[in-house]
């Protein structure tokens, strides 16, 4: 159960980061970059999570 969450979570992480790298690029090219300069928009960061988070997993109880 604890591998499927984590499969969930690298799931939704790789999906945000595909919806930013399509955001920043029609926020880079033209003519779309006229219309995000208007309305405000800007590039997004990625969701990125350092080797130390990773490596450093909660403690789990199951008791």
């Amino acid at each position: 159960q604890l591998a499927e969450t984590e499969d969930r979570i690298a799931a939704s992480r790789r999906f945000y980061n595909a919806n930013v790298r399509a955001l920043n690029t029609r926020v880079e090219s033209f003519p779309s970059n006229i219309v995000a300069g208007m309305f405000g928009f800007h590039q997004e960061e990625y969701f990125e999570v350092g080797d130390e988070q990773v490596r450093s997993a909660p403690p789990v109880d199951f008791g």
